[in-house]
């Protein structure tokens, strides 16, 4: 099929240098049954809805190499023509390594399951931010503190929106909304040491 489409090895990679190619033949790519047309029990990609011909499909599955490693791959399929065909008549399959990437998001996800276990084991409420003044994670004491719907406290949410919502009920006391969220917000990024007093509405401090 490589050589009916005029593709190999080196002019893909030529294209892009991290490719890899896989290739499978139902009957082997030698002996007499070479060239003899095989199906296997891969779904080879969604339709179009109007023309009806296979489009391409892209998943992300896992492969093991010669030597017993395992890589986690971005996969893209797609149905090509032969010269002469008016439909396609074998698949291009293309292999991306994404291992690299995965590792890291592994280690990531290792890393904020190990700041939740510090978290919930305090008595203190705590809530981490980035350094863009978003919301990363928090303990659930914090969240017994400052009772608030649940979407301000959401992973990736602008902390001064939460800030904003105790400010309008009452926590911060009296006073401009504006001014009392950016007194705050002023003591995240240039911490003085100095301390607030919050009052809840149930008459907590």
């Amino acid at each position: 099929v490589m050589r009916k489409l005029r593709l190999d090895y080196e002019s893909l990679r030529a294209i892009r240098p991290d490719i890899i190619l896989v290739m499978a033949s139902a009957f082997g790519p030698d002996g007499p049954y070479r060239e003899r047309i095989g199906f296997d029990g891969a779904d080879v990609g969604g339709h179009d809805g109007e023309s009806g011909e296979a489009g391409l499909l892209q998943s992300d599955t896992v492969v093991a190499t010669a030597d017993g490693r395992l890589l986690h791959v971005s996969r893209s399929i797609r149905p090509l023509a032969a010269a002469g065909a008016a439909a396609a008549t074998h698949a291009l399959v293309l292999l991306l390594d994404r291992s690299v990437e995965r590792a890291a998001e592994n280690d990531r996800e290792l890393l904020l399951g190990e700041l939740r276990c510090t978290l919930e084991a305090t008595a203190d409420g705590i809530l981490v931010t980035d350094l863009n003044g978003r919301v990363r994670a928090f303990n659930q004491r914090f969240a017994e503190m400052y009772p608030a719907p649940p979407e301000l406290l959401a992973p990736g949410r602008p902390y001064p929106a939460f800030l904003r919502h105790l400010a309008e009920h009452g926590y911060y006391g009296d006073g401009d909304v504006d001014a009392l969220v950016a007194r705050r917000v002023e003591s995240l990024r240039n911490p003085s040491g100095k301390a607030f007093e919050d009052r809840a509405p149930d008459g907590r401090v």
